[in-house]
């Protein structure tokens, strides 16, 4: 039986291109002054690795609530695609920060 389109392995991005992209966002967060303590960019960081580690494509928010910033976070696995990270104002209302304790990543 003859296969299908659809049986045959889709290309995947590199991990030396995972790894490139990941640190260039993640250096440039903390060239805004953001510490790598802060929960928001634990909760990127984390992302970031299992990306690296093979993940599926993720495509959501990553909270900074200390800084009235939201990330929106692109990580593609298709070859040639790039990782983006646009780091957005962003205004939460006291039902959202919840003392800290919410997740970050939504």
């Amino acid at each position: 039986m003859p296969k299908s389109k659809d049986d045959k392995p889709k290309p995947v991005k590199p991990t030396a291109e995972r790894i490139k992209e990941s640190i260039e966002i993640l250096k440039k967060i903390q060239e805004l002054g953001i510490s790598d303590t802060d929960p928001g960019y634990k909760a990127l960081s984390a992302k970031f690795s299992e990306w690296v580690k093979g993940g599926e494509t993720f495509q959501g928010n990553v909270d900074f609530y200390r800084w009235n910033r939201r990330a929106k976070v692109l990580l593609p696995t298709k070859p040639g695609a790039i990782a983006r990270c646009d780091f957005l104002h962003y205004v939460f209302d006291e039902s959202q920060i919840d003392g800290g304790q919410q997740s970050p990543i939504s």
